[in-house]
């Protein structure tokens, strides 16, 4: 029975049982640690790879800087645009070309330099400035070309106007693309009524719908301007020379035989059958009339001038001398007896101005008006 309860003292027995489990971040570690490893490796691989990638970049864009504030000539500027094609360096160097192109007097080259930034650069920040340079351009260009070329540029212009309207809406250009392509109604020597209203009411919409813009004042002149209209041209009538006045006589020259004639003095009668050639008209009785004696000459009387006699000037009167004044009244007497003042001096006489004889005057020579002679009484018929 004691071989029963008490154990052999060899054999192994157990002193206490542990369960052990593995928490779920442990499973979690065990199953990917492996993978996150992995990711960690291609995560500071990719960190390295963008801060040299930025660091290029920045590399990069400090030398095409360095390269554009260096170029000074259009030459400098085309080497600029060809080492850094598709670049925003590159579109700045075409707006530099143009500008120089613009400034040396080659405005063909310059709005073709403005084509090539517009169609190789369209989201450049100046693209909105290159279209409306173009299109202004263009449209100044077309006012002095030929009806062919002219209808050709001014639409080019108009389509670069549009599109900067159209694709850039927010720039602060748009009214003076608006303001441009409204000055085309105003073209030609006389605009209509009609298409001077309606440049009017175009202005003034611009100004409506962007209140702020840069060219509000100018949109504005020009819409008064459209309210004026030609005034209609009236041709010029020269106006008649004045008469020159007969030449008078001088004293002592002959006179002329043309001045009793009576074709040249409108008071002298004139026999209409002597100019005619007809014959004389009969006196009562048959007889017929004697001719008229022509008129004797009269010699003009000369008038004696008369005499002017100057009018003698009265010299003024010499004005009174100014009274003296009246002696002061004697003051009270006081314990100091004041000396008396002295009487003023009395002023002195002013000089009577000296008579100014006139000078006698020289009448002037009277020419005598030549006396037209009375007509001769006609004789009294025979009895």
């Amino acid at each position: 029975m004691s071989d029963s309860t008490h154990p052999a003292p060899d054999a192994d027995v157990p002193v206490a049982t542990f369960e052990h489990q593995n928490s779920a971040f442990d499973d979690f570690l065990d199953k990917h640690l492996k993978k996150l490893l992995v990711a960690l490796g291609i995560g500071a691989v990719g960190a390295i790879g963008w801060i040299t990638y930025q660091h290029r970049l920045e590399s990069a864009w400090q030398v095409r800087a360095q390269d554009f504030t260096s170029a000074k000539t259009i030459e400098d500027f085309r080497k600029v645009e060809a080492n850094h094609a598709g670049t925003e360096v590159a579109g700045n160097a075409l707006m530099m070309i143009a500008n120089l192109q613009k400034k040396d007097g080659k405005e063909a080259d310059a709005i073709d330099t403005l084509r090539k930034l517009v169609a190789n650069h369209p989201a450049h920040p100046l693209a909105d400035q290159a279209m409306f340079r173009a299109g202004t351009m263009l449209v100044d260009k077309a006012s002095g070309a030929e009806a062919a070329e002219a209808k050709k540029l001014q639409d080019e212009g108009v389509k670069f106007l549009e599109d900067l309207v159209s694709k850039f809406p927010k720039s602060p250009l748009v009214p003076g693309a608006l303001m441009r392509k409204t000055d085309l109604l105003l073209t030609g020597e006389s605009p209509s009524d009609e298409d001077r209203e309606k440049a009017e009411k175009a202005y003034a919409k611009i100004n409506n719908d962007y209140p702020a813009n840069s060219f509000f004042e100018e949109i504005t002149r020009r819409k008064d301007a459209a309210k004026l209209k030609r005034p209609a041209l009236v041709e010029f009538v020269p106006e008649p020379e004045p008469p020159k006045p007969a030449p008078l006589p001088s004293p002592g020259a002959p006179a002329d035989p043309n001045a009793n004639s009576p074709l040249l003095n409108p008071e002298t009668s004139i026999n209409v059958g002597s100019l005619t050639g007809d014959a004389p008209a009969a006196a009562p009785g048959g007889a017929p009339m004697p001719a008229e004696a022509p008129p004797a000459a009269v010699a003009p009387v000369p008038v004696a001038p008369k005499p002017v006699t100057p009018t003698p000037v009265t010299p003024e009167a010499a004005p009174k001398p100014a009274e003296a004044p009246a002696a002061p009244k004697p003051v009270a007497p006081t314990p100091v007896t004041p000396a008396p003042e002295a009487a003023p001096k009395p002023a002195e006489a002013p000089v009577a101005p000296k008579p100014v004889t006139p000078t006698p005057v020289a009448p002037k020579p009277v020419t005598p008006a030549p006396v037209s002679p009375a007509p001769a009484p006609a004789p009294a018929p025979p009895k």
